[in-house]
This record gives structure tokens, sequence and C-alpha cells, in this order.
């Protein structure tokens, strides 16, 4: 069997028979690649809320991906699980995706090019909300993206890029 892209993802093995019937043909297929994966969202324009799922016909398959354009592999990538979130410090992401499977060769990498529209990204929460303290005061800020940057400024100037990096450690 081939795909669109004329790849075998399959060896024949044909067992002939002649007997007192006639001639017997057996055909075996035996899958010797993993089928390329795909992914949910093919749209170039996403928001940095969606995410997106991948799946491959080789039930037995797992998947590795990149985010800086380098190819996949299990060394160099990180391993599918559930769903995967685009970065919120870029403005455009290159996906690279390999599906494996033990006893096969691996998938052709499939990849996709997304524009991240980083202006639907929702503002932080912050806790305690913003009053005037006496005390010295451990603050929270939370985001519903795990995969935001925030930056913050300790002199009422707005942040940017190069403000203070807000980490939870």
């Amino acid at each position: 069997l081939v795909d669109d892209n004329k790849i075998a993802y399959y060896e024949t093995r044909e067992n002939i028979t002649i007997g007192e019937a006639g001639m017997t043909r057996d055909i075996e297929f035996e899958q010797i690649k993993v089928t390329p994966p795909s992914f949910n969202i093919t749209d170039s324009s996403v928001s940095p809320k969606d995410k997106i799922t991948l799946s491959c016909e080789t039930e037995t398959a797992y998947f590795y991906y990149t985010l800086d354009g380098s190819a996949p592999t299990k060394e160099n990538g990180t391993r599918y699980s559930g769903y995967i979130t685009l970065p919120t410090d870029k403005n455009s992401v290159t996906l690279k995706i390999i599906a494996v499977a033990d006893g096969l060769e691996d998938s052709k990498i499939i990849e996709a090019t997304y524009n991240i529209n980083i202006d639907q990204i929702s503002a932080p929460t912050i806790s305690p909300k913003g009053t005037t303290f006496e005390k010295s005061l451990e603050i929270e800020i939370n985001h519903e993206n795990e995969n935001a940057l925030i930056y913050y400024t300790l002199d009422n100037s707005e942040p940017t890029n190069e403000s203070l990096q807000y980490t939870d450690k």
C-alpha cells in the first residue's frame, strides 16, 4: 500500500500453492513503517489558547515534536502527551512531528508553521489584589496558559519583554 506521497508503509509476502484445485495465491501485508501523524489544526493562524492534538493510523505509535524547526527524534524532541500548547513569546513557530512505534521504521516528519496571534493573550491574575501594603508581602501571578512568560515592574511603568520576568520559584 502506498500513500499520496508514494511512501510504502507495508511490505507484501506472496505464497503461491499449486494443488489439485488449481493455483491459489495468498498475499500477506506486514506494516514496516509508521504512518505519518496528523494534527487537528491545519490553519496557519492560531491563538495561544489553541491546543494542537495529534493522531496516527498506526495504533501503537507515539509522537515526538519540536517547536524550534529542528528535526524531532527521541533524543531531540518533546514526547507528546495529550496536546501541544504553542509558545506565547513568539509570533511564529514551526512545529515538526514524528511518529514512532516499536519494531517499525519511524514515520516521515510532518511540519506546520503557525502564526501566533499574540494580541489574543489575556492578562495574568494577581493574588492578592493590588492595594497599599505596609509590610512585605508575597504575591502570586498566574496565567491560564502555563507556558506564558509574565513580565512585571515595580516602578508603575508599563512592563515589556525586557522588564523583570516572574517565576514562581
